[in-house]
């Protein structure tokens, strides 16, 4: 708050700012903000409402890749035992592992979509992290391997099968992986086989498949050929069975579809094999693939990504948005399908029906844009809606779960899936240039105070802002791009406990996670160029120096027709090192204050220990506005800051 005294004697006027602070106002007119709020804050965090310098962030996991693709995916692994991992992505089209700890990233997959402003989403359930993204589709991690979600691992040629293949070579023209295996038939047949540690049981999927036909299972797996027209497909086939070639089941080329040169994405119904002797899909101990070329032609065959997965109508739609639910997984926006939401089985990620599906408001028009679990809900955000899904598991029969959807606004909806985050009692929704947030019945505006600041949005990028709690600062930062960028290079700060914003420069994030290590919180961030960083982490950002300031309300001391000669300000601040510069601008008037520009009063030596900071200004206006500013310094100030002020008379 604001008061003003008059010292009865002299006259002297004195202007207290007094905290708590909340926030920042850019909403009401510049002399009239509301009560505890600053006109700006930048860089600064209002723990007790007492204005504090805000920690910077330092390198957590260097760059996992040349810098030249952008990061799409930055999501953290925990298993049931062993070591944790970072799972990101970017947009060459590559998936990494990290070892929590840092280090160098493995590539865990290659050849998924190079394309621009494709991102994941990604979710935890059990030991499975799921990713998705509406043109790849959905994959799990394990924290051995990355596989579409539905599949079952047979073989992908990785390092440390090397040992079990009979022949082939390996290669590094891959589809799945770092390493994939291949060999050349020149007129004749030639052979590779692999004998696994311990026999594959491929009667089912995965967990116990209990509502799915086995003829429903596909064999899937990648071939290259040079030449496809060189192989020969009835004797160029794939074979599992017993380690002496007695009893197998084998399907021929003729039956893997249309071949053409590069990668083919081969599905065999198991149906659709040929069997010799009695061979069992429940014990299996040889894979064997021969290639053959037609002729004395030439053909190189190259094999990648060997699994056993459902029939596309038992797995889930590929999607944009991932979250769990009550041991489910949720996936939602489809390209071709962008208002319903699918689920697996509970505690089967894997298993899917056509039927576990759900509709929001189907024929509004609008596509849902995010969903975040909310206790016994699902918050669903559309374009313009948003909704609310509750309900029960009812049996054990797939998919027979009683679920109820409810219109929850039809005044917003949610432009983010990744800005979707929760504080408390609350879901913080991002929509267009607002902040909302829901209480499980309703929701109500959360930002109105900074509404300017939101506005100028790039409203053609709402998808790629991005937000994560910080809960032991009890805050929420969001990304943003702003006015014509097209990459994140604006952010806000919630203080949801005081229910102030804050913003934030010098952090142009692409990507913002909350997690958790050895019970440590983090929140996390990347840059374009793939840096992982640590959020309030050091003075500085990442060695650029933070530029910190708060700028108190315009004030004209009670007396805006008067002109004031503005004598000297004091600061109370924390000792500390470094300086504190104190600015001011002056106006005679209201429409003055935009292009009014800043002077500086003085500095004040924060090592210097003292009850205040003196800075002398001797300025004559009727209005006038203080900025407290460090560069590369800490800065902590208190309560009361004092402004001194001699009335001269009536402004004509």
């Amino acid at each position: 708050m604001i008061n003003v005294q008059a010292d009865e004697d002299t006259g002297e006027l004195t202007v207290s700012f007094v905290g708590p602070w909340q926030g920042i106002d850019t909403q009401s007119p510049p002399m009239q903000l509301r009560e505890n709020h600053l006109a700006a804050a930048q860089n600064v965090d209002l723990p007790a409402g007492v204005p504090t310098r805000s920690d910077g962030y330092a390198i957590h996991i260097a760059a996992f890749d040349t810098g030249t693709s952008t990061p799409n995916l930055l999501a953290r692994f925990v298993p049931a035992t062993g070591n944790a991992f970072y799972i990101t992505a970017d947009e060459s089209g590559q998936v990494y592992s990290h070892v929590a700890a840092g280090g160098a990233p493995t590539v865990i997959r290659t050849g998924l979509s190079a394309t621009t402003d494709l991102y994941w989403t990604h979710t935890q359930l059990g030991n499975y992290l799921v990713i998705a993204n509406p043109t790849d589709g959905n994959y799990k991690w394990d924290g051995t391997r990355l596989i579409a979600l539905g599949a079952k691992y047979i073989a992908d040629m990785e390092t440390a099968e090397d040992a079990t293949w009979t022949s082939g070579s390996t290669s590094t023209t891959v589809r799945e992986g770092t390493q994939s295996r291949t060999h050349t038939s020149t007129g004749a047949a030639v052979t590779m086989s692999l004998t696994p540690a311990t026999a594959w049981d491929l009667t089912d999927g995965l967990l116990d498949a209990a509502d799915y036909s086995t003829t429903t299972s596909r064999i899937h797996f990648y071939v290259n050929f040079d030449v496809a027209a060189n192989v020969d497909t009835a004797t160029t086939y794939i074979r599992f069975g017993n380690a002496a070639d007695t009893a197998f089941f084998q399907a021929t080329a003729a039956n893997w579809g249309t071949l053409a040169n590069g990668w083919n994405r081969v599905q065999i119904a198991k149906s659709a094999f040929a069997t010799t002797g009695a061979p069992s899909w429940a014990s299996i101990v040889k894979m064997t693939l021969v290639t053959d070329s037609t002729g004395a032609t030439t053909v190189i065959a190259i094999y990648d990504d060997v699994y056993l997965r459902y029939s596309d109508a038992l797995t889930m739609p590929s999607v944009q948005h991932v979250t769990n639910w009550k041991n489910m997984i949720l996936g939602a926006r489809e390209t071709a399908n962008i208002s319903t939401f699918h689920f697996s089985r509970v505690s089967a990620p894997d298993e899917y029906d056509s039927a576990a599906s759900f509709p929001i408001a189907l024929n509004d028009g609008d596509g849902i844009t995010g969903m975040h679990p909310y206790y016994n809900q699902v918050l669903i955000t559309k374009d313009n809606t948003c909704h609310s899904i509750s309900g029960t598991v009812a049996g054990t029969v797939y998919p027979n779960y009683n679920l109820e959807t409810l219109l929850v606004t039809i005044d917003h909806g949610g432009s983010s899936h990744r800005a979707l985050v929760q504080a408390g009692k609350y879901i913080y929704i991002w929509w267009r240039g607002e902040v909302h947030r829901y209480n499980g019945t309703g929701t109500e505006k959360a930002s109105i105070q900074i509404d300017p600041t939101l506005a100028t949005i790039n409203m053609a990028r709402l998808s790629q802002v991005v937000g994560a709690r910080r809960r032991v600062l009890n805050q929420i930062t969001w990304y943003y791009p702003d006015g014509s960028a097209t990459a994140n290079d604006s952010a806000v700060r919630l203080d949801y406990e005081n229910e102030g914003f804050m913003t934030v420069a010098g952090q142009a994030m692409v990507l913002a996670e909350q997690v958790f290590e050895s019970g440590i919180e983090y929140m996390l961030t990347a840059l374009d160029n793939g840096q992982i960083n640590q959020q309030d982490s050091g003075a500085s950002n990442d060695g650029t120096a933070i530029t910190a300031f708060i700028t108190y309300p315009w004030v004209s001391a009670g007396k805006p027709d008067e002109l004031k000669c503005w004598t000297e300000v004091y600061v109370p601040y924390e000792t500390n090192t470094g300086t504190l510069v104190v600015e001011y601008r002056v106006a005679a008037h209201p429409r003055e204050f935009t292009a009014a520009s800043y002077v500086t009063a003085g500095s004040i030596d924060q090592a210097v220990t003292g009850e205040y900071g003196r800075s002398f200004i001797g300025e004559n206006s009727v209005w006038i506005q203080m900025r407290l500013r460090t560069v590369a310094a800490r800065m902590t100030i208190f309560s009361p800051v004092i402004l001194k002020a001699v009335p001269l008379g009536a402004y004509i």
